[in-house]
Order: C-alpha cells, then structure tokens, then sequence
C-alpha cells in the first residue's frame, strides 16, 4: 500500500550535539598537541637531552595521549555526521494490508497491523511529517 524512507536533513539533535562534542574534544587535542610540543621544546632548552631515554618516554607518552584524544574526538564527530546521515539513507518503510516492516540495512522489524493501536502524526519543517505508530499487544505497549 505504501512505502518510503525519511527525507529532509536525517539529523536530529542527539546526532548535532555528539557531532559538536566531537569538534570540541578535536578542538582540545589540538591544543593539547600545540602545548605540549611547546613543553618538550622547553625541556631541551632547560637541558633535557632529545636522545635521553627520559625525553623519548615523555614524548611518547605525550604523542600517546594526543592520539587517543584525537582519535575519541574524530570518532564522536563521524558518528554524530556521516554514521547518522547512513543509517537514515538506509532505513526504508514498508506498509502492506496486513503487516509494517521497517528495514534500516540488515536489521528488520515486521509487525501484524492489527497491533497498531493509533497512529500520531507530528508536523516538521520543510513539508515533512514524523509518524510514530502507538502498539499494542496483550502484556506490553510500545512507541
């Protein structure tokens, strides 16, 4: 009878604020980085030999925090953008005269129509609308 997938922007809110978390967190390890080459670069002129073993462990642990800082905040910044905008791309609708199935890569949900109590439709920009399907079944309710 019908079927589609969403359109518009596919970002909510949760996504923006996990996207803006990772450009802050990327933010702090660039300026990590900056302050601590600034640091290591003291040290020799305080004279802290480059080829001591105590300047390459400093260095190495410095390099070490960087990245994983770095690497959390490229992570969060992926996930709020590009893995969000995927996992909506890929998430299609399917309603028949018998059954829903909402299908988002190989993940599957198909239920019986009759387990659909109401229906509630929430208008959004741009001409879209976000219809949230109220379940019913004999020991639960669900959204």
């Amino acid at each position: 009878m019908w079927g589609g997938g969403p359109q518009g922007f596919l970002l909510g809110w949760r996504d923006i604020a996990t996207a803006a978390l990772g450009a802050f967190v990327l933010w702090l390890a660039m300026r990590y980085g900056g302050q601590a080459s600034g640091v290591l670069v003291d040290l020799e002129r305080l004279g802290l030999q480059v080829r001591s073993w105590t300047w390459l462990l400093l260095f190495l642990a410095t390099a070490l925090s960087w990245s994983v800082i770095a690497s959390v905040g490229a992570w969060l910044l992926w996930h709020g953008l590009i893995r969000a905008r995927a996992m909506g791309r890929d998430t299609e609708y399917l309603v028949t005269n018998r059954r829903v199935l909402i299908r988002r890569g190989r993940t599957e949900l198909s239920l019986d129509r009759k387990g659909i109590v109401d229906v509630a439709v929430v208008e959004v920009s741009s001409g879209c609308r976000h219809v949230f399907l109220i379940l019913d079944a004999p020991e639960a309710r669900a959204l």
